[in-house]
């Protein structure tokens, strides 16, 4: 062929690679699309794997949050623990010491345990069964010998589910040993509030609808003793908190009695390390 032929020349050239190209393309594209279409196949056709309309997991569509704890309330040597969790599931209530518990969520989700009372303070896991997976719920559950128990958070306060009392209370103080530390405590719904750490005032909010608060602290580091005031209008409640270091490594936690109340070491599920002080009575409005 002549080398000046018009099929030769360099524009056709180009044009010729440019098709090229793209019949490439739509080549790799089509192979893409089928294979994605056998791996939704096999995956529909595989046993034990239901789908939903939209090709879902059934797990994923039915999704539930963490089990939930509701209340912590004492009975005649032990504790009533109600909670939430996903309808129909097996909760899992569980001590590093070994014993379990178990029971199940009825149609509403609702669910309760008895745990006795022991002479020692006991930590407690909190996990539900739904749908083959396990869910962890927040932090873990503290039942003490004598006074109030309560839910331990990661990076957060403690809740303390302490006796109904009407008026401004403290109930926990929490900290690490990067300085951090959360003062919480109960208060008229909606009560605005002021803390003073030492007489200097550090942190103000207001308490939620079911009368809780919590105020964050992040300087100066949370060690060696401090004056907690917490004011709300003409009430105010006040506390010495003994903050001695936090350990490196409680494992997987450490309890002794603290100022009328008790003093827990724990590891977080994270691996890190916090103390909450769960106060006494030395915590009520004055």
């Amino acid at each position: 062929m002549c080398e000046h032929s018009p099929l030769m020349t360099p524009d056709n050239r180009r044009k010729g690679q440019t098709i090229l190209a793209k019949q490439a393309a739509n080549v790799v594209r089509s192979l893409c699309f089928l294979a994605f279409i056998s791996a939704c196949q096999a995956r529909e056709s595989a046993p034990g794997a239901p789908a939903g309309a939209a090709g879902a997991p059934a797990a994923e569509r039915a999704y539930h949050p963490p089990p939930k704890i509701v209340s912590m309330a004492p009975t005649a040597g032990a504790i009533a623990i109600d909670g939430v969790a996903a309808p129909g599931a097996r909760v899992r209530v569980a001590s590093p010491s070994g014993a379990v518990l178990f029971t199940q969520a009825d149609r509403k989700g609702r669910w309760r345990l008895m745990i006795a009372r022991s002479t020692k303070v006991r930590l407690f896991g909190v996990s539900m069964t739904e749908a083959g997976r396990t869910i962890q719920s927040e932090g873990y559950l503290v039942i003490p010998p004598t006074g109030p128990a309560a839910q331990l958070r990661a990076g957060s306060g403690a809740v303390v589910f302490a006796q109904p009392a009407p008026g401004l209370r403290l109930l926990a103080v929490d900290y690490d040993g990067k300085g951090g530390a959360v003062v919480s405590g109960v208060a008229p719904s909606g009560a605005g509030l002021t803390l003073e750490v030492d007489g200097a005032p550090r942190a103000t909010t207001r308490a939620d609808t079911q009368g809780r608060f919590s105020m964050a602290l992040d300087e100066p580091p949370f060690v060696g003793g401090h004056d907690l005031v917490v004011v709300s209008g003409a009430s105010q409640a006040e506390v010495t908190a003994p903050t001695s270091q936090t350990p490196a490594r409680p494992a997987p936690f450490e309890a002794s009695p603290s100022d009328g109340g008790w003093r827990i070491d724990w590891m977080t599920p994270g691996g890190g390390a916090q103390t909450t002080l769960v106060l006494g009575e030395s915590g009520r409005s004055k």
